[in-house]
């Protein structure tokens, strides 16, 4: 007996982020570690261009990154935000992009590093010459905000990509 109602989720798009001045020394989001206004207050105010709202059957989502180069270098931080309370941190990860390109022409990640550890287990499902995908549990959240705090080279476009599961 099969599942008759399993839905079928596409990747949506959380952030598109460019970085094209040499003057930032690669900074293009603010870190949110060591801030102590993580509610949604500060989330309406300041995040509504990097976060995407998670469907109600959401349990996780696997976040993949694709940029605009092939060796495209960056820092990934990814935050989960309840609809009362205080965001969950869910780790920084450095990224690569490397030779596996999607259909609108961007280089896949191939690779995630864990910079900083997160304050709940993720899972990093690294693919060489493919699109690696982080797996992350929701914790029963409803937003989920994506910053690319640095990206290696001037004249370069981050997207960051969610699919629910």
């Amino acid at each position: 007996m099969g599942f008759p109602y399993t839905k079928q989720c596409q990747p949506r798009l959380v952030a598109t982020v460019v970085r094209l001045d040499a003057g930032s020394a690669g900074v293009v989001d603010t870190t949110l570690v060591g801030n102590a206004e993580l509610n949604p207050a500060k989330r309406i105010a300041n995040l509504a261009a990097r976060q995407i709202e998670l469907q109600e059957f959401t349990n996780g989502v696997f976040v993949e990154v694709r940029g605009n180069a092939d060796g495209l270098t960056g820092t990934l931080e990814l935050w989960l935000f309840p609809e009362k309370g205080m965001a969950q941190f869910l780790g920084i990860h450095t990224f690569t992009t490397d030779e596996a390109v999607d259909d609108d022409g961007l280089f896949c990640v191939d690779e995630f590093v864990v910079g900083t550890a997160a304050q709940h287990t993720n899972t990093i499902l690294n693919m060489a010459d493919g699109s690696a995908v982080l797996k992350l549990d929701t914790l029963g959240c409803k937003y989920l905000v994506a910053l690319v705090t640095v990206i290696g080279t001037d004249d370069r476009t981050v997207k960051v990509f969610a699919r629910a599961w």
